[in-house]
């Protein structure tokens, strides 16, 4: 899904500064706030997008549960595939093996499980 495709993308950058030696834990934080940057920006014109397809061909209501559950997911997804990999590194387990796997179901299940709750939740279900 969505959150396991930006998910993976984002261990893939983090995997890759981490080897190259472009992040490192004088760089770590600014890193990490550039990457969630990008994921909050993809997530809002995504969720902006897919909401008001949903807007047109459903309801408002239904419109601003897609728009908001794009948005956390694609957030979401990114902090997971930035952290995970530094998580990894850390306790010496190589991040290039135990990431991906990892980092795709955790975000794809997040993904539906904050869609579920915001149905639940906005469109009183």
């Amino acid at each position: 899904g969505i959150g396991g495709n930006i998910g993976t993308q984002s261990s893939t950058i983090t995997i890759r500064g981490l080897v190259t030696g472009r992040v490192n834990i004088k760089r770590i934080w600014s890193f990490i706030g550039k990457q969630l940057q990008v994921g909050l920006l993809l997530g809002i014109f995504f969720g902006l997008l897919l909401g008001a397809m949903a807007w047109i061909f459903g309801s408002t209501r239904l419109g601003s549960v897609v728009a908001l559950a794009i948005c956390a997911t694609m957030f979401i997804s990114t902090l997971l595939g930035t952290m995970v990999p530094i998580i990894l590194r850390r306790l010496d387990v190589d991040p290039a093996v135990a990431t991906g796997p990892f980092v795709t179901t955790s975000a794809d299940v997040l993904g539906v499980l904050i869609y579920f709750m915001l149905a639940k939740s906005l469109l009183a279900l």
